[in-house]
């Protein structure tokens, strides 16, 4: 072998140095960057999680329902009134007139409303239970309403399509169904300033607590409008009351649709005989009928009532405490009735 001058070892050495330099440095670089590949990588997921945790502090994940018929159906609020799926009924207990005026005869059965019906259609005679009170619970028996026609307005004298006039099943004392109390209309023996006896029997606000009235001050009208003789009419006021007394206008809309108003009509209610239920109609253990809002055009003493002797509407003294009630009515929107 051919030994190296000085000059060849010297390069030599050079040329070595330089590789294990360039090994070093290479090393050394790639030590460096893997270092900061897993540095980078360290404080990228450390960010994240911050901010994860972060995200979720601050907006609370909130679960989504599946779509679709298997997802979960929201419930909605419950209306003040349902169809009635059971009816009242009574026997009819008289001899003459009453019940056997309408074609009844003694010991039948009388069922009270609608047993036919179309759904979102409203017709007179319609049966519905109301959670008045809001407990929760539709009483068929102490809860039961008849749909009589739309909300007539005494101030506008027109009827309100979007709220519906319903009549109590009994008549009440103290706000409590009870079908045998007689009361005065107005003991003052005037009409001009409305049931100021009468009315003081209908339920409370906190004894009907879900329902309310649609306008608790009513212009009072007669037959012929805003006056009497001259005397003419204000309002009556039925603050604190969750019902008030029927119209005359209502009645004659369910008894004799689109025509004039009609009283003293012998058996004029032989189509609305619910509007006669735990009255006279059939037993004379009860109250001959009760009192209607409306007054009598003639004369500043008398006030128009239901009456089942002869199953009309009839004039009657304000004073009178031997033949009628107190029957509510209570208004009600449309949307809040399931029909």
């Amino acid at each position: 072998m051919k030994k190296l001058n000085k000059k060849g070892f010297a390069i030599t050495t050079v040329i070595y140095s330089s590789l294990i330099i360039a090994v070093i440095v290479v090393g050394m670089l790639f030590s460096t960057m893997t270092y900061s590949k897993k540095s980078t990588d360290d404080m990228v997921y450390t960010v994240e999680k911050d901010l994860n945790e972060y995200t979720k502090a601050t907006y609370p994940t909130v679960s989504t329902p599946p779509s679709g018929p298997s997802g979960p159906t929201p419930s909605s609020p419950s209306k003040l009134c349902k169809r009635a799926t059971t009816f009242h009924k009574e026997v009819c207990n008289q001899t003459s007139d009453y019940c056997i005026a309408l074609g009844h005869k003694k010991g039948d059965t009388i069922t009270y409303g609608n047993t036919s019906t179309t759904n979102g259609v409203l017709k007179q005679g319609d049966a519905f239970d109301c959670d008045v009170n809001g407990d929760g619970t539709y009483n068929s028996t102490t809860e039961r309403f008849y749909y009589v026609s739309d909300y007539y307005d005494t101030s506008t004298r027109t009827f309100n399509i979007n709220y519906a006039t319903l009549i109590y099943y009994n008549n009440v004392s103290g706000g409590v169904a009870n079908s045998s109390t007689k009361v005065a209309y107005n003991s003052s023996n005037t009409n001009l300033n409305g049931p100021q006896t009468g009315y003081t029997q209908l339920p409370s606000t906190s004894q009907w607590s879900k329902v309310t009235l649609y306008k608790s001050s009513r212009q009072l009208l007669s037959t012929a409008g805003t006056s009497i003789n001259g005397n003419p009419l204000g309002t009556f006021s039925y603050t604190g009351k969750a019902a008030r007394l029927i119209t005359l206008h209502e009645l004659n809309s369910a008894y004799n649709p689109g025509g004039s108003l009609v009283t003293d009509n012998k058996n004029a209610l032989s189509n609305c005989e619910y509007l006669l239920e735990n009255t006279g109609f059939t037993s004379s253990a009860n109250a001959y009928g009760y009192w209607i809002e409306t007054l009598d055009y003639s004369i500043t003493t008398r006030v128009y009532s239901v009456q089942s002797v002869s199953n009309y509407v009839t004039s009657s003294s304000v004073t009178n405490t031997t033949n009628n009630g107190i029957r509510p009515v209570i208004d009600v929107a449309k949307t809040n009735i399931d029909y």
